[in-house]
């Protein structure tokens, strides 16, 4: 197998999310035709959500001041990757793959590992709220259904339910429903059973600018439409140099917040963090879905995939349905390393707009119509966990990536923890230890994970990034 190059830079002319349809017009291409400084003291690469919460961790601690000492640099526009390209929702399903952890680090790590995603939820709740945001996020707290489409999968849930409450982990607010109740309850059809949890959705978007906005009115200098083209030493003691297409910055502190192209400035990486592209539509139901909208967030289990989907509450209510990576032409290997969000795959573009009239009793495909089809890239590792912490070899480079399509159900806690690794600080003990032990997890050869890459790099011979 050839070597695994590294990630591209992001598509210069992205497909239109639904969730960028209403953006800040002030901040959207803020800094694009500023000339860069020849020095920051830090700076952050990438303007999602993980780049917004350092630089929120970053004003908090008074590392942001007038003087400019903190930039950030993003390749296009503002939060036009991941964050703007996502499912709108913070899910803690944790619970499915309890068994599946237990076996690999035992019954407390499994157990903290899926708790953690049920602190963050309520740790994100909370932030939004305690900094007035509420209304800006859009956010609302409701409970998520997870239905399970694969008997099989069924089976594996149900086991690593009972092994999570055998372990003693949170089963409060959990419940499961057999399949006639999925039906009667949920109007879902063909399901084997479901699972539902407190989750909530929000404008993930909308919560980014208003974070960002926030630090910039305390220094932080924002350059969109400026990518980072390389990082080497700057020949100076304990500085980097980051060439970008105006001209290069010397600094002294870097966090990586750039997810599925994270390889692209960290070419070790390649291989070992991989993008894989997402696609998502926006569908304007038909009435009946106007007038009983689904009243919840939803998983769609196929037990080695998954999709997602929300109702949104207002702006005509349309039904944002992601995933079917299973319709792709060549399987599931088809998204495997595939980094360009410049175009959507019109099979899984068909299978989004389908599946609501296969399984969601009173759809009627044909009085619902397309508002918005579009792809995204992730971040996936092998064990589908991130990479948080200092970048190894690297001293004053730090990262968090590698959230495997799970980020807003882990980036808040998970970002704390980083700047509290930054500062020298004892880290929350609610995140999982695991996440900061990037170099042993990096190394690690994992055949399951080489064979799957082999797979996409044969059914993907045209794409470079495998």
């Amino acid at each position: 197998m050839k070597p695994h190059p590294p990630a591209p830079l992001p598509s210069s002319n992205p497909t239109s999310s639904y969730w960028l349809s209403q953006p800040d017009t002030n901040l959207q291409d803020i800094g694009r035709h500023d000339k860069i400084p020849s020095f920051a003291d830090t700076i952050i690469i990438g303007s999602g959500i993980t780049g917004a919460l350092i630089a929120h961790e970053l004003q908090k601690s008074m590392k942001l001041d007038q003087n400019g000492n903190t930039i950030m640099l993003e390749a296009r526009s503002l939060c036009s990757g991941a964050t703007g390209r996502n499912g709108g929702h913070i899910k803690p399903d944790c619970y499915k793959n309890f068994a599946r952890y237990e076996i690999q680090y035992g019954s407390e790590m499994a157990k903290k590992m899926c708790q953690f995603e049920i602190d963050n939820r309520k740790e994100t709740i909370r932030f939004i709220k305690e900094q007035n945001l509420v209304s800006a996020a859009e956010l609302i707290e409701t409970r998520a259904v997870d239905f399970f489409m694969d008997k099989e999968a069924w089976k594996v849930a149900k086991h690593s339910l009972a092994r999570y409450t055998a372990a003693g982990g949170d089963f409060n607010d959990i419940m499961t429903h057999d399949q006639p109740n999925a039906e009667k309850v949920y109007r879902f059809q063909g399901a084997h059973g479901a699972v539902s949890y407190p989750a909530c959705t929000l404008w993930p978007y909308k919560l980014v600018i208003a974070l960002i906005r926030k630090a910039i009115s305390v220094g932080l200098k924002v350059f969109t439409h400026t990518a980072a083209l390389d990082i080497i030493p700057a020949g100076t003691q304990g500085e980097w140099l980051i060439r970008t297409g105006k001209g290069a910055i010397r600094c002294r502190r870097i966090f990586h917040a750039t997810n599925g192209y994270l390889s692209h400035l960290l070419p070790e990486y390649a291989g070992k963090l991989v993008p894989l592209k997402g696609t998502v539509t926006a569908i304007q139901p038909n009435p009946l879905y106007l007038e009983k909208p689904l009243g919840h967030s939803a998983g769609v289990q196929w037990g080695i995939d998954f999709d997602y989907m929300i109702q949104r509450e207002s702006d005509g209510n349309p039904l944002v349905f992601g995933g079917r990576d299973l319709a792709h032409p060549r399987g599931l290997p088809g998204v495997i390393g595939d980094a360009d969000d410049s175009v959507v795959t019109p099979e899984i573009v068909e299978a989004l707009q389908q599946f609501p009239a296969d399984h969601m009793s009173g759809w009627d495909r044909h009085n619902a119509h397309l508002r918005y089809a579009w792809s995204g890239i992730m971040g996936f590792t092998a064990d589908e966990l991130p990479f948080v912490g200092p970048v190894p070899g690297k001293p004053g480079q730090y990262m968090a990536a590698g959230y495997a399509g799970h980020g807003m159900a882990r980036v808040f806690l998970t970002v704390k923890g980083l700047m509290q690794a930054v500062r020298g600080e004892t880290i929350d003990s609610r995140i999982p230890e695991i996440y900061f032990d990037v170099k042993k997890r990096k190394d690690q050869y994992n055949e399951e994970w080489e064979d799957l890459l082999h797979k996409a790099q044969k059914a993907n011979q045209a794409t470079e990034y495998l």
